[in-house]
């Protein structure tokens, strides 16, 4: 009886399902959802931006929140009747048509006067795709993640993603990427969302990690790793997942405001819903010694001899501000030992010479002193770019 009662249960959810599906999906329903969504994004538009103005009042916010609360819905009953063998430019063209696509209002910035639609397959996971509808803010652009996973004869909705209500136009989420790891030996899988903020008046941004796992309820996903990074936007980020460990390499700042630039490397090892960073930290050791300066000594202190504790309080930085000392990169030469060199200039007219040892993709911080070793005799490795191309 046990048997037969569950049996019951599972074939009413399947015909609920079914006629769930079955009444979104119809022309009225596509139509309906599409006029509303035109209806949101008219309201968008309307309200008052100034020139420049990176705040987002309450009432653009709400009117924000209801026009991607009307992209959702639009989506939703566009794949409802999409069967799960139509490929993605089909879906894609399906949603252009009716989804109110396109540049509307005047010429200026503001909010929703750009609307389009991506449709991309999740790497690695041939039943799932990821609809991305995005459309201009004030100096930039948001997006939301919609994951579809096609099983039987339909596509489900599986996750969604998008940010929270923002009252500066950095709460955006612009170039929105996304990746997937392979399958663990666990069987355990995840999502990797990267992307970077709006703003009006600067190349330097911030740029968002998102390490997820789909769950039962598409609203509530096993979110297991948030990084908030600086970038400059003008050069590339290249973003690397394995069912291991994560891997982002962006362009950031330099402590030395003569270079600007520099290329930052973050990797964090995954096992099960725990993370940490482990190396590489940097391609080089000029670039590791940039990453130990601007980086909390809580966690340089991986990468370091304890007995550095007192200089990276006076050569580092704390919350971005530096401590005691300006410095700038010197020279660079190669010691014996697969040891490093790496000499910085400072404000007070001193010289600081840190070594800098390396073992496979880990660097060491495993000594520091006011005078040149005479060891360190090859060419000068300084270098005043990122090793990451420009946009």
């Amino acid at each position: 009886m046990k048997m037969r009662a569950f049996l019951a249960i599972l074939a009413a959810c399947a015909l609920a399902t079914h006629a769930h599906a079955e009444r979104l999906c119809s022309r009225p329903a596509i139509v309906s959802a599409a006029s509303s969504l035109h209806d949101a994004r008219t309201a968008l538009i309307a309200v008052p931006v100034g020139d420049m103005d990176t705040d987002v009042p309450p009432s653009a916010r709400r009117a924000i929140e209801r026009f991607k609360n009307r992209l959702q819905a639009y989506v939703e009953t566009s794949l409802a009747c999409m069967p799960a063998a139509a490929s993605n430019a089909t879906i894609l063209a399906a949603l252009r048509a009716h989804g109110d696509r396109g540049e509307r209002g005047p010429k200026t910035d503001g909010h929703g006067r750009d609307l389009d639609y991506a449709v991309v397959p999740v790497p690695n996971h041939a039943d799932w795709i990821a609809v991305v509808p995005s459309f201009g803010i004030q100096c930039g652009s948001d997006a939301i993640a919609l994951f579809y996973r096609r099983q039987g004869a339909r596509w489900h909705e599986a996750m969604v993603r998008r940010s929270a209500p923002y009252k500066e136009v950095s709460g955006g989420w612009e170039n929105l990427d996304i990746d997937a790891s392979r399958t663990g030996p666990d069987g355990r899988w995840y999502i990797a969302l990267t992307h970077g903020t709006p703003w009006c008046t600067s190349i330097w941004s911030g740029y968002h990690v998102e390490l997820v796992r789909p769950t039962a309820d598409p609203l509530r996903p096993d979110i297991f790793l948030r990084r908030h990074l600086g970038y400059n936007r003008g050069f590339d980020t290249v973003v690397t997942a394995d069912p291991r460990w994560f891997e982002v390499r962006l362009a950031d700042f330099s402590h030395d405001d003569k270079i600007w630039v520099r290329t930052s490397v973050q990797r964090w090892a995954i096992e099960g819903d725990q993370t940490h960073r482990i190396p590489p930290v940097a391609l080089n050791a000029q670039d590791f010694v940039d990453e130990w300066i601007m980086t909390p000594w809580r966690e340089a202190s991986a990468w370091s001899a304890p007995s550095l504790a007192a200089w990276h309080r006076k050569l580092g930085f704390v919350d971005a501000e530096k401590t005691e000392i300006n410095t700038w990169f010197d020279e660079v030469h190669a010691c014996p030992g697969n040891r490093t060199e790496v000499a910085l200039g400072s404000e007070n007219g001193q010289e600081y010479y840190l070594m800098v040892r390396r073992r496979g993709l880990a660097f060491r911080l495993v000594g520091l002193s006011r005078s040149h070793d005479l060891h360190c005799a090859g060419p000068n490795q300084k270098h005043d770019k990122p090793l990451l191309r420009g946009l």
